[in-house]
């Protein structure tokens, strides 16, 4: 009765430590499955911004469409004359905020959308996004800054320093819905860069 009692004792541990074991490895694969998924989807929007934006003939980080905030938006002309902006804002639905596109009527700083804004995510990803994950993604800490000079040391006004094509850096956060930022509440996701210039 005795050694009974004291294997399933040691069989209880045994299955314990095995149950920790499963959970440890799932979370992480699940960590490592969505930092791979965000990883691949920001580096699409990064590759269309730099196509959709190198091929503008004109390019400016104003206030345009339904954006209020300072460097939070860019207005940009396409070769076929079209004015369009890019933002950042939380929709109704949206699991947080999103990359937005419209097309404005005119060449205006703060002009409106003369087209319904489109959801970049939606644009861009629909075969590569799982049905699942797709709902979750969002964009946040967008940031577009136009670059006047070359970051080195001495002033911007100095020879070879000063940037006279219109140059943008753009940054923003990607993440996932409740999976990544439970890790810690102050990661706001991966961070995506991206310099783009007009070739025109």
């Amino acid at each position: 009765m005795l050694e009974g009692l004291l294997t399933l004792f040691i069989f209880s541990i045994v299955l314990g430590a095995l149950g920790t074991l499963f959970y440890t490895t799932r979370q992480g694969f699940d960590y490592s499955t969505v930092q791979s998924h965000v990883q691949r989807n920001g580096t699409i929007i990064q590759e269309w911004m730099q196509k959709e934006l190198t091929t503008a003939i004109a390019l400016q980080v104003v206030n345009c469409g339904p954006n209020g905030t300072a460097q939070k938006s860019l207005m940009y002309q396409t070769q076929m004359g079209a004015t369009r902006c890019i933002y950042e804002r939380s929709e109704a639905g949206d699991p947080g905020p999103q990359l937005y596109r419209c097309n404005m009527v005119s060449w205006t700083v703060g002009g409106a959308c003369s087209s319904t804004p489109e959801n970049l995510l939606s644009i861009l990803l629909p075969s590569v996004v799982s049905e699942n994950l797709a709902p979750q993604l969002f964009v946040q800490n967008t940031l577009f800054t136009r670059v006047s000079c070359l970051p080195q040391s001495g002033s911007c006004g100095d020879a070879g320093r000063s940037v006279l094509a219109p140059l943008v850096d753009v940054r923003f956060d990607m993440n996932m819905t409740g999976v990544l930022n439970d890790i810690a509440t102050s990661y706001t996701g991966q961070r995506f860069l991206v310099s783009v210039t007009t070739r025109n």
